[in-house]
């Protein structure tokens, strides 16, 4: 149970990496638009 509780929180904060991630390239895109 304490490995799973662990799991979600790395891929949540992998996911907000990611969303971090995606939004500093679609401010790049717009910016070369």
């Amino acid at each position: 149970m304490q490995s799973t509780k662990h799991h979600v929180v790395v891929c949540g904060l992998f996911t907000n990496r990611l969303k971090k991630l995606f939004s500093e390239i679609d401010i790049s895109c717009k910016k070369f638009l």
